[in-house]
């Protein structure tokens, strides 16, 4: 009886000790596993040839300070900051593009039934004054959001919404001198 009761001690031991070991390795795998996760995103997040000024980025990507932002999954509201800038660089570009067309247009001599010249003149004050404008009226929106980062969003998002209308408000001189 007694050799029962300790082969049967000795098993419940071994199956202690190899439950123990079991959970132990489970145990390391989950860390292990995690201490992988981590490494993986500081990889990804570290400078590489994916971000750099020569190699172009998917629309929703940005290159920023050697990291790649996600426009569509970002909450960060510096990483925001960013994406509504690199949208503004894109609207003020087309701007700049509708603008020069429209100065190009109105770059005709005067006949009969236009003034061109003075058409120019206006157009060119008009845009200083659209100018001043945009940046003012943006101005107010900082002010009375004195947050930090999020008065800087808010910002910018004016400064995007006023860039896009002013496209499609120089668009129309464009469709009407054709």
């Amino acid at each position: 009886m007694n050799d029962v009761l300790i082969s049967t001690n000795t098993a419940r031991t071994s199956i202690w000790s190899y439950r123990r070991f079991l959970w132990r390795v489970i145990f390391i795998c989950i860390f292990l596993s995690g201490v992988c996760t981590v490494n993986a995103k500081e990889e990804a997040l570290q400078p590489g040839d994916a971000c750099n000024a020569k190699n172009k980025l998917p629309s929703p990507l940005l290159c920023v300070e050697s990291f790649i932002v996600d426009c569509r999954n970002s909450n960060d509201s510096r990483e925001l900051l960013f994406c509504v800038s690199s949208e503004l660089q894109k609207a003020d570009a087309e701007l700049n593009r509708v603008y020069q067309s429209v100065l190009k247009k109105l770059a005709k001599p005067n006949d009969e039934y236009a003034d061109y010249k003075s058409a120019q003149r206006s157009f060119l004050e008009g845009q200083r004054a659209w100018l001043k404008f945009k940046k003012l009226d943006c101005e107010v929106l900082g002010y009375l959001n004195l947050k930090g980062s999020t008065q800087s969003n808010e910002i910018v998002h004016c400064e995007l919404k006023h860039t896009k209308n002013r496209v499609v408000d120089l668009g129309f001189y464009l469709t009407t001198l054709k």
